[in-house]
């Protein structure tokens, strides 16, 4: 599979103008051969309580379905989600007919910031399979939380996590991917924005591949802000077979214990 990661600067809460952005990247990324197209949370928008105010109007899931369909593309992105009065910090994907085929609702949410306060969490860890591949999907802050991951590794091959990660913390960003890839034998795909926000925090633009063993995916560059990886899936299957230390799991006694 070829996977586009767009490791867009998102204009704070400037839809139209983000919209553009995103559709040059699908544009160029098809034009290269890529199979998927990656775009960080809240890509729409931007991170904060401010997304939630443009809800109401938001057409993102048409947007994107509708743009995936014309280039015959699938696409992931994050935005946030209304359903009845609650608010979702959402991740989804599209296949390359537009069609829905998981969205996933972030479920640890990011205290220190206040994200608790006009975000509901998400309750259900979906999966699905994307052209073969068996994916999931995660949301920057809960890479701090392994069970997720341990959770979906027992179902897919592939985990696309999507963040708004201050470069501040880059490292952690960093550090966390791969130590998820390698303690699930799985194919991690790490994605942030890049840019400033409204509150002059600087974000990475990290966008990186860890093979199941902890390996860097190299990257070809392919527009602003947009790289492409081939990633050959097989890899987990081999290093499942040659190192079967998942097999070793005592998942018999880890739901007895409690913290």
């Amino acid at each position: 599979m070829l996977i586009a990661l767009c490791s867009l600067n998102v204009e704070w809460q400037d839809v139209k103008r983000n919209k553009i952005l995103v559709r040059e990247a699908v544009q160029t990324s098809s034009s290269k051969g890529a199979n998927l197209v990656v775009f960080p949370e809240m890509c729409l928008t931007g991170f904060g309580k401010e997304s939630v105010e443009h809800v109401k109007d938001s057409d993102a899931l048409s947007f994107f379905s509708l743009l995936a369909k014309e280039f015959q593309i699938a696409l992931v992105f994050g935005w946030v989600r209304g359903e009845n009065s609650s608010y979702f910090n959402s991740a989804t994907i599209v296949d390359n007919n537009g069609v829905e085929k998981l969205t996933y609702d972030k479920i640890h949410l990011f205290r220190h910031d206040g994200e608790d306060e006009y975000i509901t969490g998400g309750k259900e860890v979906p999966h699905t399979i994307l052209d073969g591949i068996r994916v999931g999907l995660t949301i920057c802050y809960d890479l701090r939380f392994s069970e997720i991951y341990r959770y979906l590794g027992e179902f897919v091959e592939l985990i696309i996590a999507i963040a708004s990660w201050p470069q501040s913390r880059e490292e952690h960003f960093l550090t966390l991917l791969k130590a998820r890839a390698i303690e699930n034998q799985l194919f991690i795909v790490g994605l942030n924005r890049s840019g400033r926000d409204n509150k002059g925090l600087t974000y990475g633009g990290n966008a990186v591949v860890f093979t199941p063993c902890g390996k860097e995916v190299e990257k070809k560059n392919i527009g602003t802000h947009l790289d492409l990886f081939d990633i050959d899936i097989n890899k987990v299957k081999e290093e499942r077979e040659n190192y079967k230390f998942l097999k070793d799991k005592r998942k018999e006694l880890y739901h007895t214990w409690s913290y």
